[in-house]
Formats: C-alpha cells, structure tokens, sequence
C-alpha cells in the first residue's frame, strides 16, 4: 500500500511541477491593444451579419431548422462584438 501511495506522490508533484511552469509562462503572454480587438469586433460584427442574413435567406426559401440555428448564432454573434466594444470604449 505504502508504494502504491509513493506513486500517486510523485505523480502529483510531476503534474504539480508542470502546471507551476505553465502558469509561469501564462503570465508572459502579451496583451493585445484595443485598436486590434476593436477592429476584431468590426470583423466579428461583419460575420454576425452575414449570419444573419443567411438565416433570412434560408427562411424565404421556406426552410426551418438551419436558418433559426443561423439567426441565433448571427445574433448572439452580434450581441457579443457590440458588448466588447462598449467595454472597450470605456
């Protein structure tokens, strides 16, 4: 029992070592500027409205399912971009 619980030790600290390591390198990551997530909101609102109207499309050609997903994704899409850029305007 004793060497069984000497493995599980050792397995954690390994694991314990690597995700110490991992966070270390997190930190370093660069901070992107607001000018480029802004025009990421404008590219994310642009995709947001061609979802939207190809759910429109999709419903004139009386279909039901995939336009209703579509609409919903281009919304949400939509909803999200706006609420980072007034986030970012702030």
């Amino acid at each position: 029992m004793n060497n069984i619980n000497e493995k599980i030790l050792q397995i954690t600290k390994k694991a314990l070592t690597k995700t110490e390591k991992a966070m270390e390198r997190t930190g370093e990551i660069p901070k992107i500027s607001s000018k480029i997530q802004y025009k990421g909101c404008l590219v994310g609102l642009g995709f947001g409205t061609i979802l939207i109207v190809g759910g429109i499309i999709g419903l004139l050609m009386k279909k039901q399912i995939w336009p209703l997903g579509t609409l919903i994704a281009g919304t949400t899409t939509i909803i999200s971009n706006i609420i980072t850029m007034k986030k970012l305007q702030a």
